[in-house]
C-alpha cells in the first residue's frame, strides 16, 4: 500500500519558465534549466525534496536560453549548453561544485548533449550541424576528439548500448539488486541495500560509436574514431525519435505519420538494415516536447499517438496493444480534448508514467515479462495530477528505494515520491497515514485525524507524542486524552532524517550520519558516538529502554538510554564474523529483557536470507531458523500451509513476554507463477504471507508455536502485545475507519475475558508444549479452574499432537464421551498417530484439521465418515469412487437416506439407485405415496421392479 505525492520543486526565481528538467540516474540530483526576464537562462540543482543544493545554481546568460542538459551516467557531474553556443560543466564530486565554461567551436545553438554508456565520450551539436567529441579527464577537463561541420539541423542522437558483463562493476550489481530480482526486493517495502553504492571504479569497456539524426531524416554513423559516414536517409520524412535497441545491436526510429522502423546495425561499418516497420493510426501532428516512445523492456516499445493512451509494439512479435487510464477523463466544448503528451520509464521498478495535457500523471506497473498485452500492465490505483500542461516526464534515482519522478509543467516542476504508508504502533498507540498530511491516531478504542503541514514521509508515536516529518523537518505533537482525543502542537524543528522512534520524552533520530536523541522540542541531548570503520548507524529499533542499531559495516549495538547518559548495555557484535555469507544488516531487534537479539540479513548478492539469527547475548551464541526450510502446519481451518520457500520480512518481539516472537515471512514467487496469466483458484496452499510464531530463549534456541495465513498479502507486522498481533490491513475501510488490527493468538481465541494469571498460565503451557516438555507444562496450568481455557489447551493439543495432554484437558473440560474416545483411539495399536488425534479433533468440533489428519493417515474410512458427518456428502462419493471403491455404495447410500430425510424423493431415488438397494430402499420409502410409487414401478427397467410392478397390479385386481 503506497501513497503517491508531490513537492514543488524551490526555484529561486519564480517568475521564470522551466525549459529542462532531468534527474541524475543514479542519485538524488535533478536539474532543470530555466529562463526569466531578469537573469535569462541558467541551471540549477535540487536534491530530491525539490531544495536548491549549495553551489548548484549557473550563472545566467543574459539572452540565450539553455537548451540542452545531460548528466554523466556514473559521476556526479552536468553537461549544459546555451542558444549562445556555450556550454558550461558542473563537478558535483569536486570541492569547488561549480559551472566551469568550457572553450567550444560551437557558435550556434546548442541543440543536443549526450554521454557515452559508461561517459567516456560526450558529444554535442549545434542548430548550423556542428558535431564535436570530447573526451574528459579525472579533473572534469573537456577536450576535444573530433569536429565535423554537416550543415544540418540535429535533433537526435543516441549511443551504441554493449550488454553488461556479470560480476564486473559494483554499480550493476547494486542496480540489479535493486531492480532485478523482484521476486525477492519486492517483498519489502522499506528496504533496499546501501553496501553496494557504486563507488567502483568502471571496469567495463564504453562503447563510444553513435547515430545521430536530422531533422530532415538522415541519419549518419561516428565510430569510435569520429569517423563519420550517412547510413540511412528517410527522403525528406521529419525524424521524431531515435533509440538504440537495449540488448541487441539495432536502432528503432520514428517518422512522421506515427511509422516506425526497426533497423540491423552491421557491427563495424554501422549500416542499417531494415527488420521491420509498421505505421501506427493516430494524430501524429499533435504537439510534443519529450520523446515521442520509450523502451518498456527487453522488445517493447511504448509510443504517444496524439490520444488518451499508450500505445505498445513488441518488435520481436508485431503485436501491439493499447494501455488506457482506469477512469478516462472526457473533454467538453469549455476544455480541449485530453491527450498524453509525454511518457516516461523507470526501469529498475518496471513502471510507465504518461502525462497529459490537463495534468494528470497516470502509472502502469509491469506485472511480468511474459504477458504480451495490456492485461500484463495493472494501472497503479490512484492517479496524480498537478496544475498546468505535463510538458515532460522523467524518472530518475534508480538505487534509492523508492525512484523520484519529475514533472515539468512549465511554469512548474514537481517532484513525484512514491513510499509506503507510515504505520507505527507504541505502548498501545498506534499511528497511521491515510494521506500524505494526515495521520489516523488510536488509543484505547478512541481515534482522531491529526492534520499536519508536512507531507509526512516519517512517523513515530508512543503513548503520549506523535512526531511526523518530511525528512528534513520534525514536527511533534501531544496526544491529548480528554473526553475528546486530540493533540496539540509541541514544537517543530529542521533536521535531516531517516527514521524516528520515541521513548518517554525523549525522541531518537536516525541522520544520514550519526544517532541522535533529542528533547521533544527539538534540543540536542547527546549523539550516539559511532567509530569510521564501522559504517554510519542504517537502521535502529526500540524494546523498551533498549535501542539497538545496526552499522552498514555490520557491527551491532544495543544502547541503554533510559538513563540520564545512553550507555553500551553490552558489547558490540561484529555480526560479519559469525554470519556466512554477509552483506548487510535488514532489521535487529532485541527482545524486551535483553537477552536476545533477532537479525536478519541480506547476503553478499544483496539479496535477503531466508535465515533468522537470534543472538544469545549472553552465551554469546548464535541460533538460526531457516524460513526456507519451514515445514507444513495447519492454519485455522486445518487445510496445508506450505511455508517453504519465504523469507522473513518483518519480526517483532512481544513487549510483555521476552520468549515470544512473531515473524511476517513471505513466499518468493516463482518464475513459473509470476509469468503465468492463469489465476490459481487454490486458497491455502498458495497463500503468500504467513504469521510465524515462535518461542526463542537462550536455553531452548527457537521453537515454531504456530503458523497462520494472511490473505491479504499487503498486511504489515507493526507490534505484538501478548495476546494480540498488531497489523496494518489495507483492506480495511479507509477515511476514518481503522486500517490498525488486532489479531489474537489463536490459544486465546474463545477465552472471553481472563486475568493476567490465566494469561501467564496459557503462554507457559504454549512455551513447555512447544518445546515437548509435558511435565512443565502441565505444572504451568493445574490451577486453572475455567472450563474454556482448558478447551483452548486441548485445541492446541491437536496441534502439537500430545494425546496424553489432551486427555487431561478433556478431563477438565468434563467432555466424558471425549476423554473415553480418545483413550480407546491411544490403545488402539492399528492407529496412526495422525488418525488419533484426528479423533481428537472431531471430539473438539475441529472438523477441517481432522479431515487433513485422517488423508495424512490414510485412513480414507474415517475421513468419508467425517465428511458425511458433517453433511458433505458430494465430496465423501468423489472421495470414494476416486480413493476407496469399496466404500463408494455406502455413501451413495447414505447419502440418499440424508436426501429422503430432508423430503428430496427424486435425489433420493437417483442415489438409492447408485447405490444399488433402489429395488427395497425406494419402494419402502414410497409405500406411503402411492401416486409416486406406482409411477417408479412403471418407468423402471429393473426385471426386479418390473415383476413387483406385476405383483402389485395382481393384488390391485
Amino acid at each position: 500500500m503506497t501513497l503517491y505525492f508531490d513537492i514543488r520543486v524551490q526555484n529561486p526565481e519564480t517568475a521564470s519558465i522551466n525549459t529542462i528538467a532531468t534527474w541524475h540516474n543514479n542519485y538524488p540530483l535533478l536539474a532543470v534549466a530555466a529562463y526569466s526576464q531578469d537573469r535569462g537562462g541558467f541551471v540549477n540543482i535540487y536534491d530530491d525534496q525539490g531544495e536548491p543544493i549549495p553551489d548548484g545554481e549557473s550563472s545566467g546568460h543574459s539572452v540565450a536560453q539553455v537548451t540542452a542538459v545531460s548528466w554523466h551516467p556514473e559521476k556526479r557531474w552536468l553537461v549544459a549548453g546555451w542558444e549562445s553556443g556555450e556550454i558550461r560543466i558542473w563537478l558535483g564530486d569536486t570541492a569547488t561544485g561549480q559551472f566551469n565554461l568550457t572553450v567550444t567551436p560551437h557558435k550556434d545553438p546548442i541543440s543536443l548533449l549526450e554521454w557515452s554508456q559508461h561517459g567516456g565520450r560526450l558529444v554535442s551539436a549545434d542548430t548550423r550541424g556542428s558535431i564535436v567529441g570530447w573526451k574528459i579527464d579525472t579533473r572534469g577537463q573537456l577536450f576535444i576528439v573530433f569536429h565535423h561541420e554537416l550543415n544540418e539541423k540535429f535533433t537526435q542522437i543516441t549511443f551504441k548500448i554493449s550488454p553488461p558483463k556479470a560480476g564486473v562493476d559494483l554499480s550493476d550489481l547494486a542496480r540489479a539488486a535493486v531492480a532485478g530480482d523482484e521476486r525477492a526486493l519486492d517483498l519489502f517495502s522499506t528496504w533496499r541495500p546501501r553496501t553496494a553504492a557504486p563507488s567502483a571504479v568502471n571496469v567495463q569497456k564504453d562503447n563510444l560509436t553513435f547515430y545521430i539524426g536530422s531533422s530532415s531524416g538522415t541519419i549518419y554513423y561516428v565510430d569510435s574514431q569520429g569517423q563519420c559516414m550517412e547510413v540511412l536517409n528517410t527522403g525528406g520524412l521529419t525524424l521524431h525519435c531515435l533509440l538504440h535497441h537495449p540488448t541487441r545491436d539495432s536502432v528503432v526510429i520514428m517518422t512522421e505519420g506515427l511509422t516506425i522502423g526497426h533497423f540491423q546495425s552491421e557491427s563495424t561499418t554501422g549500416r542499417l538494415t531494415e527488420l521491420s516497420r509498421v505505421k501506427l493510426s493516430g494524430k501524429s501532428d499533435f504537439s510534443r516536447t519529450g520523446p515521442a516512445f520509450c523502451w518498456v523492456g527487453a522488445n517493447s516499445l511504448a509510443i504517444l499517438t496524439g490520444e488518451l493512451s499508450v500505445r505498445c509494439w513488441d518488435l520481436f512479435t508485431g503485436d501491439t496493444y493499447v494501455l488506457a487510464p482506469a477512469d478516462s477523463t472526457t473533454g467538453n466544448l469549455a476544455t480541449p480534448q485530453e491527450i498524453y503528451t509525454s511518457l516516461s520509464f523507470c526501469m529498475s521498478n518496471e513502471t510507465l508514467a504518461a502525462g497529459t495535457n490537463l495534468g494528470a500523471i497516470h502509472l502502469w506497473r509491469k506485472k511480468n515479462a511474459s504477458i504480451t498485452d495490456e492485461y500484463g500492465w495493472p494501472t497503479v490505483p490512484k492517479s496524480c495530477s498537478v496544475h498546468g500542461t505535463v510538458k515532460q516526464l522523467t524518472w530518475g534515482g534508480n538505487l534509492l528505494r523508492n525512484p523520484l519522478l519529475a514533472v515539468n509543467c512549465i511554469t512548474n516542476v514537481f517532484i513525484l515520491h512514491q513510499q509506503p504508508m507510515c504505520a507505527v504502533y507504541n505502548e498501545g498507540t498506534s499511528a497511521s497515514q491515510i494521506a500524505p498530511m494526515q495521520i489516523l491516531v488510536e488509543t484505547e478504542n478512541k481515534n482522531f485525524i491529526l492534520k499536519t503541514d508536512l507531507q509526512v514521509q516519517v512517523l513515530a508515536v508512543n503513548r503520549d507524542f506523535v512526531a511526523v516529518s518530511s525528512c528534513r523537518q520534525v514536527a511533534v505533537y501531544r496526544i491529548n486524552r480528554d473526553a475528546k482525543l486530540n493533540s496539540t502542537v509541541v514544537g517543530s524543528f529542521s533536521c535531516d532524517n531517516e527514521k524516528i522512534l520515541i521513548y518517554e520524552n525523549t525522541l531518537v533520530i536516525l541522520t544520514p550520519t550519526v544517532i541522535q536523541l533529542r528533547s521533544i522540542d527539538g534540543s540536542l541531548i547527546q549523539s550516539l558516538p559511532t567509530l569510521p570503520e564501522e559504517g554510519e548507524p542504517i537502521t535502529m529499533e526500540l524494546t523498551d529502554q533498549y535501542l539497538t542499531v545496526a552499522s552498514l559495516n555490520g557491527i551491532l549495538k544495543i544502547w541503554d538510554i533510559g538513563k540520564r547518559e545512553a550507555k553500551l548495555h553490552t558489547r558490540a557484535m561484529t555480526t560479519y564474523e559469525v554470519i556466512n555469507d554477509f552483506a548487510e544488516i535488514i532489521e535487529a531487534r532485541c527482545n524486551s529483557d535483553c537477552r536476545c537479539v533477532s537479525i536478519t540479513v541480506a547476503m553478499s548478492n544483496l539479496l535477503p536470507s531466508s535465515i533468522l539469527y537470534i543472538w544469545d547475548i549472553e552465551g554469546d551464541q548464535i541460533h538460526e531458523f531457516d524460513f526456507a526450510k519451514l515445514n507444513e502446519a495447519p492454519d485455522t481451518e486445518g487445510a496445508t500451509v506450505k511455508s517453504k520457500g519465504r523469507l522473513p520480512t518483518a519480526h517483532c518481539w512481544d513487549t510483555s513476554d521476552p520468549r515470544v516472537l512473531i515473524c511476517r515471512a513471505q513466499k518468493i514467487e516463482s518464475k513459473e507463477t509470476k509469468n503465468s496469466s492463469k489465476p490459481n483458484f487454490s486458497s491455502n496452499d498458495d497463500t503468500s504471507v504467513i504469521l510465524v510464531s515462535m518461542f526463542a530463549t537462550p536455553d531452548h534456541g527457537i521453537a515454531v508455536q504456530d503458523i497462520r495465513p494472511v490473505k491479504d498479502a499487503s498486511t504489515r507486522l507493526l507490534g505484538v502485545q501478548s495476546p494480540d498481533i498488531i497489523l496494518l490491513s489495507p483492506e480495511m475501510a479507509a477515511g476514518e475507519g481503522s486500517k490498525v488490527t488486532r489479531l489474537l493468538m489463536r490459544e486465546f481465541e474463545e477465552l472471553g475475558e481472563y486475568d493476567e494469571a490465566t494469561k501467564r498460565a496459557i503462554m507457559d503451557f504454549s512455551f513447555h508444549i512447544s518445546m515437548s516438555n509435558m511435565d512443565e507444562a502441565f505444572k504451568s496450568i493445574k490451577s486453572i479452574k475455567n472450563e474454556a481455557v482448558w478447551k483452548s489447551l486441548a485445541k492446541m493439543c491437536v496441534k502439537t499432537k500430545q494425546l496424553d495432554m489432551a486427555v487431561l484437558c478433556l478431563g477438565h473440560m468434563k467432555h466424558v464421551r471425549g476423554a473415553r474416545a480418545i483413550r480407546e483411539a491411544i490403545n488402539d495399536s492399528s492407529l496412526k498417530l495422525e488418525a488419533k488425534v484426528g479423533i481428537l479433533a472431531v471430539e473438539l468440533g475441529l472438523y477441517a484439521d481432522a479431515e487433513k489428519l485422517f488423508r495424512e493417515a490414510n485412513r480414507l474410512d474415517f475421513l468419508g465418515s467425517l465428511l458425511e458427518a458433517s453433511n458433505k456428502y458430494p465430496e465423501a462419493i468423489l472421495l470414494a469412487t476416486n480413493e476407496n471403491k469399496i466404500r463408494e455404495k455406502l455413501s451413495y447410500y447414505n447419502y440418499g437416506r440424508a436426501l429422503e430425510q430432508e423430503g428430496n424423493m427424486d435425489k433420493a431415488i437417483e442415489m438409492y439407485s447408485n447405490a444399488d438397494c433402489h429395488r427395497f430402499e425406494v419402494p419402502r420409502m414410497l409405500l406411503n405415496r402411492p401416486r409416486e410409487l406406482q409411477g417408479f414401478l412403471a418407468n423402471s427397467d429393473d426385471p426386479v421392479i418390473k415383476k413387483l410392478a406385476c405383483s402389485v397390479r395382481r393384488v390391485n385386481r
